[in-house]
């Protein structure tokens, strides 16, 4: 049983922007003396390792290095279908809430949550539905708080894992699924052998390859 204030929670996503693969709502807890032990692990903003299956291992041992500092966890995935489906920032508010209950919130001592977008802190908690002084809701927060790296790296490694495997299956490279020229090849490469878009795709994403594939699907 937590003792109140003696752990921190960090939250925050991998896949908010991508055509292709799920969204992935990161949570955990660490002790609130953990920041030292978790920079010195090698935890950073999951972005500033680069791209690549050199970053996705590196992520992966900072990951498992700083594992042991881990009180609780929890991670929502969200499929594309589901965004297809409905708004993508009241799943991830419905995400971030699912995993502040899971995390046990009221006892943190503080709860540290990357902006969602440029969705305002009073908007991000009328939605949310709760708070307290301990939240804290900012841009570059992956940056600032450790728990927020490590919640960041987090999401990357399994989005990064279900994309590959989504790839994999489909008999493909692997690619991102973010908007740039590997990803706009793999669409176009799998639209002229099919006929059609991979499963996995964001249909509702204004993208200017991802629409030219659309409408030629509808001629």
């Amino acid at each position: 049983m937590y003792i109140k204030r003696d752990f921190v929670i960090g939250i925050d996503e991998a896949g908010l922007g991508p055509v292709f693969g799920p969204l992935i709502v990161s949570g955990v807890s660490v002790p609130a003396s953990a920041d030292s032990f978790l920079r010195s692990a090698g935890i950073k903003d999951s972005k500033k390792y680069g791209a690549g299956g050199r970053a996705h291992r590196k992520r992966i041992e900072a990951s498992s290095a700083a594992q042991k500092h881990v009180l609780n966890e929890h991670r929502v995935v969200i499929s594309s279908d589901e965004i297809n489906t409905s708004d993508i920032y009241t799943l991830h508010i419905n995400a971030v809430r699912e995993i502040l209950i899971k995390l046990n919130w009221p006892a943190a001592g503080r709860v540290y949550i990357e902006r969602l977008g440029m969705l305002r802190r009073n908007i991000f908690f009328s939605r949310l539905g709760f708070w307290h002084s301990g939240f804290v809701y900012e841009g570059k927060a992956d940056e600032k708080y450790p728990a927020v790296s490590f919640a960041s790296v987090k999401a990357k490694i399994l989005r990064e894992n279900i994309v590959r495997d989504m790839c994999r299956r489909m008999g493909v490279e692997y690619v991102s699924g973010y908007a740039n020229g590997a990803t706009e090849k793999f669409l176009w490469d799998y639209y002229r052998e099919n006929g059609s878009l991979p499963m996995g795709i964001r249909r509702n994403w204004k993208w200017g390859p991802l629409t030219d594939i659309l409408m030629e699907i509808k001629k």
